[in-house]
């Protein structure tokens, strides 16, 4: 994997606002605790969107529900955006990381030639491993703003891995059979994100939500929800106009999960 290289990343950009925020600068660390955490910072204090924090490694990366995100020296992509949408309600997350989810798997498509489901709502999955996440945070405090933060797996040597976890991830770079270009990557990200947030504040919704059917593991599956202290079982087989999963309980009555945790059942009867 090509070491992430800020100027190099600059000067291939082609997007219009992500990246090239006036004031702000976009910032490459070699270590951080986390990329959302300081992007989280940055927005408290300026009023711009667009600014992208990136890591060659986070010492505490962090993924859905507190869960820890591996994040070791130059195996990955680390990167926050500051995003600031303000036509679109905040609590709109599912929308944003659906169409986000869109975004780096194009991206991922485009640099890697790798198809990559989609798991509802914030994993990308390659053969029912995870190879990124996606995790949108927010705050109602003004200035009010939304980072997404996104993390790949590219170059992870996965006999390094947790034997528990060995079975459930993947990288990049092994999957296509070739080094993968991270800062190549980067810009891709970049530029797809910018693509589909624009359609976002244009209300362009069920693009996004098509785009997104298109490349999900999750519909047509049997899972298990669990959302605060509900489990709900059944067919996940769509999603709604805010992006929320609707399954068909079993017995019969549809359920709306909007937040939440969702297992798919394998072909061995287990969930993951």
């Amino acid at each position: 994997m090509a070491v992430l290289n800020l100027e190099q990343i600059e000067r291939h950009l082609e997007t219009s606002f992500i990246g090239r925020v006036s004031g702000c600068p976009n910032e490459l660390w070699d270590s951080i605790d986390s990329t959302n955490t300081r992007a989280a910072q940055l927005a408290a204090t300026m009023p711009a969107e667009g600014a992208i924090v990136m890591a060659r490694e986070q010492t505490a990366g962090r993924g859905r529900l507190g869960r820890t995100w591996i994040s070791r020296p130059d195996t990955g992509v680390y990167m926050s955006i500051i995003l600031r949408p303000q036509t679109r309600p905040l609590n709109e997350l599912s929308l944003l990381t659906m169409a986000c989810g869109v975004a780096v798997a194009e991206a991922i498509d485009a640099v890697a030639g790798v198809s990559i489901g989609l798991k509802w709502v914030n994993d990308l999955i390659f053969d029912g491993r995870k190879i990124g996440g996606i995790l949108a945070e927010t705050t109602g405090r003004a200035p009010a703003y939304v980072i997404i933060g996104i993390g790949l797996n590219v170059a992870l040597d996965l006999s390094t891995v947790e034997d528990d976890l060995k079975e459930r991830v993947d990288s990049l770079d092994r999957i296509a059979g070739a080094e993968i270009d991270s800062n190549q990557l980067v810009c891709a990200i970049a530029e797809k994100l910018e693509q589909h947030y624009k359609s976002l504040l244009q209300s362009q919704d069920e693009v996004i939500l098509n785009q997104w059917r298109k490349r999900t593991v999750t519909l047509g599956q049997r899972v298990i929800a669990t959302s605060g202290a509900r489990n709900i079982s059944g067919v996940a087989y769509d999603v709604n106009s805010s992006g929320a999963l609707i399954i068909q309980c079993d017995d019969g009555h549809e359920e709306a999960v909007n937040a939440g945790e969702v297992q798919i059942r394998r072909h061995d009867g287990a969930y993951c």
